[in-house]
């Protein structure tokens, strides 16, 4: 099997070489004349961004795969390379093309050349990076994903080992709303390793949407090691309101935790997403409605809901605006703070967000 394992996986690097090597020619108009490997280098990222950040998503996946492998006390099966530089002097046709530029054999581009290629590549990378914050916006109603991990990514895996199939479908759509590092990790796994192929599949969806390297596998053999071996048929269960579920006692929505819950009005959703967004920069997660829970979900017990997720929250941040002090849920929910003990910081709307935001985790953080 390793064998087969080895052959595909050179299969897939020649055709990602192959690949490469047509953009650079490509690229060449923009190249300064008898440019170097060092121009390569420093230009793909520039006209190729995406393509770049997927290249290195997998080599940084095949250098873990290749550490797990000598864990197991096993040969490495991957091609491992230590930088950009080196992977563009393994790739066919490139050491002759900085030879033909070398010695003047590459014509140099006329004006009008290098605009139709920069305009072509600013068009194509604009649109790349629409659909990707598009797909962001649809799993976060409108807003933009979590660049960090959640603050109870532990509990959640841990609950994912033991979870019904309902329940780990729940957790990955929750775990959706964020991209860091461990998250992703862990999206990789289910793509490896999930025996269950609706979520194996939506992991693979997810990731290859975001801009990641990622191949969809084939359902493990019974005998294969599964992330997550409990196996429950997902049309003998149904989605319950969300009321209900945080009110089961051993639910996964009960363990969740967040640094902080952002109290706003509606009208004041562009503050508290800028705010947010700051925070999150700053690796610390917040409770955002209706984005850590899908509007669709809350039903008629929000109240409830808000409360809960009020105490698990280590603090929280007020918008103060007169949307807010005219608004009844947004009284609601500093009196649960209140109530609760929670650390109440409020921002006025009109003031400087980032003092603010600097502010409030330099103070937050010394409290911790």
């Amino acid at each position: 099997m390793p064998g087969v394992v080895k052959r595909k996986y050179d299969a897939e690097l020649t055709l990602i070489k192959q690949d490469i090597y047509r953009e650079i020619k490509r690229m060449v108009v923009v190249l300064p004349p008898k440019f170097t490997l060092q121009d390569i280098v420093v230009n793909y990222p520039k006209y190729y961004p995406f393509k770049y950040f997927w290249w290195n998503d997998m080599n940084t996946t095949y250098i873990q795969k290749n550490k797990f492998l000598g864990s197991q006390m096993k040969k490495k099966r991957y091609r491992e390379y230590s930088s950009f530089a080196e992977f563009l002097l393994d790739v066919p046709g490139v050491t002759w093309i900085l030879k033909q530029s070398k010695s003047g054999g590459i014509p140099i581009a006329t004006s009008e050349e290098i605009q139709r290629f920069t305009t072509n590549r600013q068009a194509k990378n604009e649109q790349q990076k629409q659909r990707i914050e598009n797909y962001q916006k649809s799993l976060s109603n409108g807003d933009m994903l979590s660049e960090i991990d959640p603050l109870c990514l532990e509990i959640l895996i841990k609950e994912y080992h033991k979870a019904s199939t309902i329940d780990k479908v729940r957790i990955v759509d929750y775990l959706m709303k964020y991209t860091g590092d461990i998250t992703i990790q862990f999206f990789k796994k289910l793509n490896d390793c999930e025996n269950n192929t609706e979520i194996r599949l939506k992991a693979f969806q997810h990731l290859q949407a975001l801009g990641y390297y990622v191949k969809l596998r084939p359902a493990p053999q019974k005998s294969a090691k599964s992330y997550g071996t409990k196996k429950v048929d997902v049309e003998d269960e149904s989605f319950d309101d969300l009321f209900l579920l945080i009110n089961q006692t051993n639910s996964f929505e009960r363990k969740k935790q967040f640094h902080f819950f952002i109290s706003h009005n509606k009208n004041d959703r562009s503050c508290a997403s800028k705010i947010r967004k700051l925070i999150n920069d700053k690796g610390y997660d917040c409770y955002f409605c209706w984005i850590s829970d899908d509007k669709d979900g809350i039903s008629a017990h929000l109240g409830e809901i808000l409360e809960l997720r009020i105490k698990q929250s280590r603090a929280v941040i007020k918008i103060d605006s007169e949307n807010h002090r005219n608004s009844a849920w947004c009284r609601y929910e500093i009196e649960k703070s209140i109530e609760n003990h929670k650390q109440v910081y409020a921002y006025v709307m009109g003031e400087d967000i980032n003092q603010f935001v600097d502010k409030t985790i330099r103070d937050f953080s010394a409290k911790q």
